[in-house]
């Protein structure tokens, strides 16, 4: 099965250990569009992307990424195509809306649905790149027009849909219910940061449903050590093969803090972002009587799987 990297077209066999949700860059698109490098220098993007890759990849093997960054939160796929081919790091970008319509309420669902399928057949951006990622998302107060913008694209894309909730107001529950009524394969969906409030009642709660779950934003010791124990929990009720991991982190954040460490000389920022997978929540998880087979799963197998026949 072919999925679409900022590289090309790749096999679901190329893939390897796999994140499902990280961020290249994130936020102030308008500052990039109106000021560019004198808001952030695209080689400072490109040099911190590269580093933080290659570690990750030496670290524990990974391999591809899936970048959460739609058009809204500052995506821009010549960049990512960059780093992908410097560090040898599969890239998958994303289209989709996070969590609102960017206020574009007078058009109708459908028609702002044709412009992110536009993207998918055609490319973004007059590149040629496409995504192989949709993305969508909710938070408590928000409403759920994007869940039904994507959902049609989902169907008519047939592409991974990652889906942005809220652990502590279960607003997946919410999102699940629109894509049901929509008739999506819930084979195609992830319902993302269901870890955060620390309750396995509700990524349980959501795999009943079908689907898969991802257990990210993998930040601190004590949280991953949390979330390492939801996932042993999941695992014991038989939904391993149904769990997806990422970081859910910026790799570029902070942008005026790179513009001054750029003028100054200050070069690349040390912290890493992409390795706390391979540095904690992999050991955590051993701790817990995880196999190596068992982590090839959780990396390897499910991701391949949530793209099989896209």
């Amino acid at each position: 099965m072919q999925i679409q990297t900022v590289l090309g077209p790749i096999s679901t066999e190329k893939l390897g250990r796999t994140s499902v949700h990280e961020h290249i860059t994130c936020g102030a698109p308008l500052f990039f569009k109106s000021f560019g490098e004198k808001w952030m220098r695209n080689d400072t993007i490109v040099e911190r992307g590269v580093a933080q890759l290659t570690a990750a990849n030496q670290l524990y093997g990974l391999k591809t990424i899936v970048d959460g960054s739609p058009f809204a939160l500052g995506r821009d796929v010549k960049l990512l195509q960059k780093i992908s081919l410097a560090s040898g790091v599969n890239i998958i970008a994303s289209t989709g809306l996070f969590t609102g319509s960017d206020g574009l309420y007078e058009a109708s669902v459908e028609i702002q649905a044709e412009y992110f399928i536009d993207e998918c057949e055609n490319g973004i951006e007059g590149t040629g790149i496409k995504p192989g990622f949709l993305k969508c998302g909710t938070d408590p107060l928000s409403d759920l027009r994007s869940v039904e913008i994507m959902a049609r694209v989902q169907k008519q894309t047939g592409l991974p849909l990652f889906a942005h909730s809220d652990s502590k107001a279960k607003t997946g529950l919410k999102q699940l219910a629109i894509f049901e009524e929509a008739g999506l394969n819930l084979e195609k969906i992830v319902i993302g940061h269901v870890g955060d409030a620390h309750d396995v009642s509700y990524p349980a709660e959501l795999l009943q449903h079908g689907g898969y779950v991802s257990i990210d934003r993998l930040y601190q010791g004590d949280d991953i050590a949390a979330k390492a124990e939801i996932i042993a929990e999941l695992a014991a009720k038989g939904w391993l093969k149904r769990i997806v991991l990422g970081h859910d982190d910026i790799c570029c954040k902070q942008n005026g803090n790179l513009r001054q460490l750029a003028q100054t000389g200050g070069g690349i920022i040390p912290e890493s972002v992409f390795s706390n997978i391979g540095d904690m929540l992999i050991p955590e998880l051993k701790k817990r009587g995880f196999s190596d087979a068992d982590i090839r799963i959780l990396l390897e197998s499910n991701p391949a799987r949530l793209f099989d026949g896209c």
